[in-house]
């Protein structure tokens, strides 16, 4: 994927130890090299073949910052059930080198987040200073956990 400033360029990468299952993780390519971002918590988001697979990837740019959104699609494997859930990443340049967040999901399905009955949302918002709010309006618990003010590595 293209990026823009402070990045070359961005790719989403499977790291896997067997062919069944693997976790995302962002390569991130500046001046000084490739980078290897945090790896999502959840087991299987990249490269389980019959039951997971990335559906889209986005990049924006803002306050000298990357946010990488992706969404994750999951189904049985006679598609019976699906659902879909979406994570975020911010990543930048520190003095001490590239950064990523961790995974931060943002959105979630019922099949997917067995605990919730309803999809629900949060939204990530750049502040510029710094720091970024993580936030809902969901009534879901899974979706208030882990929410608030953020400061990013610099």
């Amino acid at each position: 994927m293209a990026a823009e400033p402070p990045f070359l360029e961005l790719r989403l990468v499977a790291v896997t130890q067997d062919d069944e299952e693997g976790r995302c993780a962002i390569a991130l390519r500046t001046e000084a090299g490739w980078f290897l971002g945090t790896q999502a918590e959840e087991s299987a988001l990249c490269a389980q073949p019959s039951y997971v697979e990335v559906g889209s990837a986005t990049v924006t740019s803002s306050h000298d910052v990357a946010v990488v959104e992706v969404t994750v699609d999951h189904h049985t494997k006679n598609d019976d059930d699906s659902g879909e859930h979406v994570w975020t990443s911010v990543c930048g340049v520190a003095a001490k080198g590239p950064w990523c967040t961790a995974h931060l999901t943002t959105a979630c399905d019922p099949y997917v987040c067995v605990d919730d009955e309803v999809r629900w949302t949060r939204s990530l918002e750049l502040v510029g200073d710094g720091t970024f709010v993580l936030s809902t309006t969901s009534a879901s618990e899974a979706a208030r956990r882990e929410t608030g003010r953020f400061r990013l590595p610099r």
